[in-house]
């Protein structure tokens, strides 16, 4: 388990990185009159991706403490496990507030770049946290 949360984690991280490409890739070969709809379910699902990844970076174990297999979340303190909860939550908010304005029959192009560019946003605080956890 810790070994396929490592690596969804790593992609999690990689994959944002590289999101803005693969969001423009995608949007260009969708058809012309489904590109908001388009580029709104790929930042929804890959915002999803990213916070199962970043559930599982919490409960993987932290090599700093090895033997021990004490995971981030219990090595934590309350202030950074309520930061976690919170970016947890608004990062699943997002997604889930993209994959709604995707099902809209007529959604703006200004609120389609709004919803991407805010969801991205949190998606990349999130990471950035969930990387953080690491450096000791």
């Amino acid at each position: 388990m810790n070994d396929i949360a490592i690596w969804l984690f790593a992609a999690a991280v990689y994959g944002t990185l590289a999101f803005p490409f693969v969001l423009g890739v995608a949007a260009w070969r969708a058809p012309a009159g489904r590109r908001r709809r388009r580029a709104l379910v790929v930042t929804g699902w890959w915002v999803a991706f990213c916070v199962v990844a970043g559930v599982g970076r919490l409960l993987t174990d932290d090599g700093y403490y090895s033997p021990d297999h004490i995971t981030y979340w219990e090595h934590s303190s309350d202030g950074v496990r309520r930061g976690a909860v919170l970016l947890l939550l608004a990062a699943g908010a997002a997604a889930a507030i993209a994959l709604a304005a995707a099902r809209r029959k007529s959604t703006g192009l200004v609120t389609a770049a709004a919803v991407v560019g805010v969801a991205w946003s949190i998606d990349v605080a999130m990471l950035v946290w969930a990387v953080g956890l690491g450096v000791h």
